[in-house]
């Protein structure tokens, strides 16, 4: 028999005024698209402190080796080794996540979370260490703030490189300026195709440099582009034997996806894909400019993220009305001790495809 058609179905408590009687079946968690993956160069690198809004450090390099010092017995030195060193320095930067959450909102039963005020705490700290992320990989060049309408900036990595870079036309390195004493911005080229030997010849500066990369990073599109090329065999690798003798077999997975590749040098470079790192806008006329990223070679021994001030939440109190404040900050800086052990190919324009 039919369903009648006076009788009370859940049909009819939802049609009632203001959403009915029927309390909806919602999973009580929200969920983040976001892991501890979304800050890999934050994760890879390494914490140092600072003790001022500018930090400084000094490097210095041993000797070219001599094929000719070879000296007679007994005798006195003729020349002495003069001194040899630079000294640089980075600015640090304040990044803030306010919030603002009245009372009601933080008694009110909420999908998820007790108290809404904590759960919007924690959301904005994982923002926060976004932020962080992007900066420290950008372009940006450092800026010296003065307290009142400019705010002080720490220079990006992008910036930072210039020993070891390559650009598209009309691209120039940036870098530390030794008469201003602050890091200019990389001029940006016009955009251009990853070649596989922009790769491999910013890794032989590297290690003559006498440093060594372990790691590429960059944007999923060329991650995905390198490795599209490498399944494909136009960036030729050797590929392992899948089954040794004597042992029984493997079982055989098809590969899509390459975690790195074996440097001419001996070693390993795994490649990692960064969600959160800046593309930018390239060079040229406005018949060819393009969104561009950048490729970068790292050594992570000589990289950190240095902190004047942690991330701290800051309780505003009530100052006025039904709500209640927190002030989320860091004060940080990027902190290369050494530029030339990192490298970067520029312009990368990740619509075109990866060529040997």
């Amino acid at each position: 028999m039919s369903f009648p058609a006076d009788a009370i179905d859940v049909v009819d408590l939802r049609a009632l005024t203001d959403g009915g009687f029927v309390r909806e079946d919602v999973y009580r968690k929200v969920f983040f698209l976001q892991t501890v993956a979304d800050t890999p160069f934050t994760n890879l690198i390494g914490t140092d402190s600072c003790q001022s809004d500018k930090t400084e450090w000094a490097f210095d390099d041993v000797r070219v080796a001599s094929t000719t010092n070879a000296h007679v017995a007994g005798s006195n030195p003729s020349t002495y080794r003069t001194p040899t060193g630079s000294r640089v320095n980075n600015r640090n930067q304040i990044s803030r996540g306010a919030l603002s959450v009245s009372s009601t909102a933080r008694a009110s039963q909420t999908l998820g979370n007790g108290d809404q005020l904590a759960y919007e705490t924690d959301k904005e700290l994982k923002g926060l260490r976004q932020d962080v992320e992007a900066i420290a990989l950008s372009n940006q060049a450092s800026v010296v703030g003065d307290n009142s309408a400019t705010a002080q900036k720490t220079a990006g990595l992008g910036a930072w490189i210039a020993t070891n870079d390559s650009f598209g036309s009309g691209g120039a390195s940036g870098g530390y300026n030794t008469s201003t004493h602050v890091v200019d911005a990389p001029t940006v080229g016009v955009g251009r195709a990853l070649a596989w030997s922009y790769i491999t010849i910013q890794l032989l500066a590297v290690y003559k440099k006498r440093a060594n990369t372990r790691y590429l990073m960059s944007i999923p599109e060329v991650i995905q582009g390198i490795n599209s090329k490498i399944v494909a065999g136009t960036i030729k690798v050797a590929t392992p034997t899948a089954q040794v003798s004597g042992m029984e077999p493997h079982k055989q997975v098809g590969q899509g996806w390459f975690t790195g590749v074996l440097s001419d040098f001996g070693f390993m470079i795994t490649f990692i894909p960064n969600r959160i790192q800046p593309t930018y806008t390239g060079g040229g006329t406005s018949s060819n400019v393009v969104t561009c990223a950048n490729v970068f070679l790292l050594d992570p021994d000589y990289l950190a993220l240095a902190y004047l001030v942690g991330y701290k939440v800051t309780d505003l109190g009530k100052v006025s009305g039904l709500h209640d404040d927190r002030d989320i900050t860091v004060e940080w800086c990027t902190k290369p001790y050494r530029e030339d052990a990192q490298a970067v190919v520029r312009d990368i324009n990740y619509a075109l495809a990866v060529t040997a």
